[in-house]
Formats: structure tokens, sequence, C-alpha cells
């Protein structure tokens, strides 16, 4: 495995690289081979200054799920799987391209003069799934893995005016009982979700608005995109399946 870094004056982002061995020839019985096959290309480290600011590690998921379902967001199970464990990458000057699937692809930018990273996806057509003869639907979401101590408080913004405290799992309406831990604390996010303790803090601002939350300590989810085929009888009376203009979905 190497390390590749793109810069912009005194803001660094430090990008692993991991070098899977031939699968076609590898030994399935390989631990060494079980444990590389794990790791994806990501994001590493933002540096600022020569300072190590944050550890982020960025995946994309997905999440499967069978009708009735459509405005809970309840998959069909909470473990989510990873588009590709070592998507291509090309390193340019200031953009990293990731390239995930033939329809989930990701670059990552610094721009001159700003203190921040961009990060633009892009997704589509959503292809179908199909298990048992039936399809699925998917749920197609980021997330920001980082070593910051949140301890199930994160924050989102509240139609852009202010911030909002969440903690995970938990209601001061009521007596919070844990059915469902994925669509009990997603929230939307208009402006901005925020991760932060004592020594770290992260700020993922965003150019429209997506569902997020902290679902595990140390970690952002944006829903970025969902296609389904079924209507799930809460009131619509249709399915999620836009096509869009080239008619794919």
């Amino acid at each position: 495995m190497s390390f590749s870094e793109i810069s912009e004056g005194k803001l660094q982002a430090r990008f692993l690289i991991v070098r899977l061995p031939d699968r076609s020839t590898g030994d399935s019985n390989d631990s060494r081979t079980r444990s590389l096959g794990t790791k994806p290309i990501t994001m590493s480290k933002v540096i600022v200054k020569g300072r190590v600011a944050v550890v982020v590690d960025i995946y994309i998921y997905l999440l499967l799920w069978f009708a009735y379902d459509l405005h809970v967001f309840r998959p069909q199970n909470d473990t989510p799987t990873m588009i590709n464990y070592a998507p291509h990458l090309t390193i340019a000057y200031l953009e990293a391209r990731q390239i995930f699937s033939q329809h989930v692809s990701q670059i990552i930018r610094l721009i001159p003069k700003k203190k921040f990273i961009e990060f633009e996806w892009t997704i589509g057509p959503i292809p179908k799934t199909v298990k048992n003869g039936r399809f699925y639907g998917q749920e197609i979401f980021t997330r920001y893995q980082t070593k910051i101590k949140t301890n199930g408080i994160f924050y989102t913004d509240s139609n852009g005016r202010q911030l909002l405290q969440r903690k995970r799992n938990f209601n001061i309406d009521y007596n919070y009982q844990e059915t469902d831990s994925i669509p009990s604390n997603m929230y939307p996010v208009n402006t901005v979700g925020i991760l932060k303790d004592d020594d770290d803090s992260l700020a993922i601002m965003i150019d429209r608005s997506q569902s997020g939350g902290s679902i595990v300590d140390g970690t952002f989810d944006l829903l970025l995109h969902r296609r389904d085929f079924y209507d799930d009888r809460k009131g619509v009376d249709e399915p999620l399946n836009e096509l869009g203009n080239d008619g794919r979905g």
C-alpha cells in the first residue's frame, strides 16, 4: 500500500491507496488476501498548517429493502454493504477521482485559497436489483468516519437558521424504545451536519437538503440517492421510481 497527497497552500488531503492482489489467482483461504480486500481507498488525513486537523474515512454504502418502507426508510437490515472496497483512484492536480461502480463516482477537490475540501458525487442510473424474482429498492449513502468521540451526540441545522443538538436513540418528549435504529436517527439536513468533541470537530456543509444522522459514534451519514419499485401503502399510491431524462433511473 502507499500514500498520495493533493495539496493547496497549507491544506493537504492524504489518500491511502491499497494494492489488492489478483483475485483470480489469490487463495480465498489466505487471511492476508481477506484483510487487504476489506480496506478501501480512502482519504485518511486532512492536514492544516502541518497539523493533522482530522482523520476522515469516506465510504459509499448501499442499503437494500423490499417494498412497504418508502417513507419509513427501514432497510432489510442495519448493516450496509460497501459498494466497492477498492474503487479506481486517479490523482490529478488538486483532485482525486474515485470510481466505485458504473453508477457511483466521486471527486474530492481542494479549492485554491479555500479552507475546506469539496466532495462532488455522481450517482445514477441506479440499476434494478433482483433477488428471488423480486425487485429491491436501493438506498445509497456516504459515511464520513472519524475518530471524534461523539458519544451519541451530533448536530444538524434547522432550516439553515440554527443548530440543534441530536442524541442517538433519544427523544426529549417520550421514553424512547429502540425498534428501528436507522429511521429513528435520521434527520433533515439543509445546510450542515456537525461532529465534535473537546479536541476536534468536523462540519459537513451541503448544497441541497438531504437526510443525515450519526448511526455509529464518530460517523456522519448522508443519504445521496434512492430508488424504489413498489408503493408502501402510506398514501402516495406510487413507487419512488423516477427514470430521469435518459429514462434509465
